[in-house]
């Protein structure tokens, strides 16, 4: 039964409406306090303690219907490589090509746990995406790095922010690595430098783009 908002109406008869007061309660489920699990989310002082988002099968979910230029958030599945599939908390919003729906909660520590030294992303609930990792290349030579996988995007990378480490040269002052920028939508040029003019310099990189 659907919820009917304007029950009882002012010349409703008790025997008429009780149906329809009944179905309300039905149709809200735990928030109206029915006997389940989900009915200690209520609060007297405060209203509702949580909000239990289920699980949606489409993106946006089936019949939602969200207004123009509203924003509104659900649960649905993400399937990251490996195959690994995890429920996240997705947001509907309006940016500048259109309405996006967005894995607000979706990274690689949904798929493994994190480590030192190990490529990783994350999304942000804006739609931009946070990818890094490490890489190396020859000194004073063009690199091109390229992001594969989930910690990829699906339109363009912005910018990129590098720092040079490594363990063979004792004075990492004379190490430098400079940006040249994004030259596809998932490949990134850049130029280690050593000042000693040789050898092999390592590098970290923090990728923004969505």
């Amino acid at each position: 039964m659907p919820y009917l908002y304007n029950i009882p109406l002012a010349t409703d008869k008790l025997s008429i409406s009780q149906g329809n007061i009944q179905a309300n309660f039905n149709a809200l489920g735990a928030i109206a306090g029915n006997t389940n699990a989900s009915s200690s989310a209520l609060s007297a002082t405060s209203g509702l303690k949580w909000v239990y988002l289920p699980s949606n099968a489409s993106l946006p979910p089936s019949g939602s219907a969200f207004p123009a230029g509203e924003v509104a958030i659900y649960g649905a599945p993400e399937t990251y490589t490996g195959p690994v599939t995890r429920n996240e908390l997705w947001i509907n919003k309006t940016i500048a090509a259109g309405v996006a729906q967005i894995s607000m909660t979706g990274s690689s520590v949904s798929r493994t746990a994190p480590a030192a030294g190990q490529t990783g992303w994350t999304n942000l609930p804006s739609g931009i995406k946070l990818v890094w990792g490490n890489s190396s290349g020859t000194a004073n030579a063009v690199k091109t790095v390229t992001l594969t996988g989930d910690a990829t995007f699906t339109t363009t990378g912005i910018a990129v922010i590098l720092t040079p480490y490594t363990t063979g040269v004792t004075d990492p002052i004379q190490l430098s690595v400079v940006s040249k920028g994004f030259n596809t939508a998932n490949t990134f040029q850049c130029i280690p430098n050593n000042n000693n003019g040789a050898g092999t310099v390592e590098f970290t990189y923090l990728a923004i783009g969505f």
